[in-house]
């Protein structure tokens, strides 16, 4: 892998006339992302899928990203993206902000996360926009539509449904639990804001802080929707799975400031599909316990606050 991904970064500085060297593997954080560092120093990031053909959704995201940019948002700015014959693949590389990782954020960094989520109100319809003018129809699905396709239909890559029924009978059931109150809430979603800018996986791997205050929010992949989807995965990671009690609290305070307690759910529902879909079957017996764990300590307090997602059948 080494030889080949030296081999990427020699094209990339070709395309672009750039002069960046491989550094080491991200611990953490986004699937294949590595540190590139120019002659003076300076970092960034480099993401590659190995044998992806298709450009993906840069030319759509960038432009988002420094409207964030300049309103104060903390992003990664894109120096080059595109897609190699050969190798081939496809690479963005962006800068490397500073900071480390906040997981089980606290305090002031998140009283920083949740004022920069105040900043994604409306941010969406850019791409909303942007998509149908470069491809003639729409380049992301309605928000009402995503979130429950997701989890009654499965995703691309995630919230498969075969690995979760096929586990466990636990497992199986939460499935269940899941389809059935998505199924029946997904209706809610027709009231929720779908021009908002939506992180998708805004947690703590993702959030960069720095001497208690927060420094950068990567791993973007923005999608028009609701803005407090993003409270369910920051509170599902940080607060719950981190277990962090006034973080939980906090977010689930500011969320019910932002959406009822119900449609919270729905998005609660997501990650917990989500997760345990990825545990089942990338992680070992112990994490898919403690993931299982997780996912209980979440559907109780949505049950202590009157959200019923016991299967109805």
């Amino acid at each position: 892998m080494t030889d080949l991904l030296h081999r990427v970064v020699e094209r990339i500085n070709a395309v672009h006339d750039l002069s960046l060297k491989l550094g080491e593997r991200f611990e953490k954080g986004s699937q294949g992302a590595f540190r590139l560092h120019d002659a003076g120093g300076v970092g960034y990031v480099l993401k590659w899928k190995q044998g992806e053909r298709g450009l993906g959704r840069p030319e759509l995201e960038a432009p988002l990203l420094e409207r964030l940019r300049s309103v104060g948002y903390p992003v990664p700015r894109y120096v080059a993206w595109g897609v190699l014959d050969e190798p081939v693949g496809r690479y963005t590389v962006q800068e490397q902000l500073p900071g480390k990782s906040a997981w089980g954020i606290t305090g002031q960094a998140l009283e920083d996360a949740l004022a920069l989520n105040d900043l994604q109100v409306d941010a969406g319809g850019s791409l909303l926009d942007q998509g149908v003018a470069a491809h003639g129809r729409p380049a992301y699905e309605p928000w009402r539509v995503l979130l429950p396709r997701l989890t009654l239909e499965g995703g691309d890559g995630f919230c498969h449904l075969d690995a979760m029924r096929e586990h466990s009978p636990e497992t199986a059931a939460l499935l269940g639990n899941v389809q059935e109150y998505v199924g029946s809430n997904a209706g809610l979603l027709e009231a929720r804001p779908a021009q908002d800018v939506v992180h998708f996986d805004f947690s703590g791997p993702n959030i960069l802080v720095d001497e208690g205050r927060l420094t950068g929010v990567v791993d973007w992949a923005p999608l028009p929707g609701d803005r407090a989807f993003d409270l369910a995965t920051l509170v599902f990671y940080d607060g719950y799975y981190a277990d962090v009690p006034s973080t939980r609290e906090r977010i689930w305070a500011r969320a019910l400031e932002l959406a009822d307690a119900e449609t919270f759910g729905v998005y609660l529902c997501h990650m917990i599909h989500r997760q345990t879909d990825w545990s089942v079957r990338h992680h070992d017996a112990e994490m898919v316990r403690r993931v299982l764990d997780v996912c209980g300590a979440v559907l109780r307090d949505l049950a202590a606050r009157g959200v019923n997602t016991a299967e109805r059948r």
